[in-house]
């Protein structure tokens, strides 16, 4: 058993029916608050969220570089 909704789009598109879009999704631009208008308190806790975020990303990079090395690894070996 298949389930129609997973091939009847293929059928429409083959047919040459136009299927509905979603539409892009709108960008808002984020806003960098002033760091020298900030109470002492604000400052820093917006400084220590940027830390954590930066702390994030380099684990990330640093993970995405070791799984990088391990797939060049074993496409060497072979």
């Amino acid at each position: 058993m298949l389930a129609a909704w997973k091939f009847l789009p293929w059928v429409l598109e083959y047919l040459g029916i136009p299927m509905m879009q979603k539409p892009p999704m709108p960008v808002v631009p984020v806003e960098e608050p002033n760091v020298e208008t900030m109470e002492p308190e604000e400052r820093k806790a917006y400084e220590k969220e940027l830390k954590k975020k930066a702390d994030e990303k380099k684990k990330k990079d640093k993970e995405e570089e070791e799984l990088r090395k391990a797939k060049e690894e074993r496409h060497r070996k072979r």
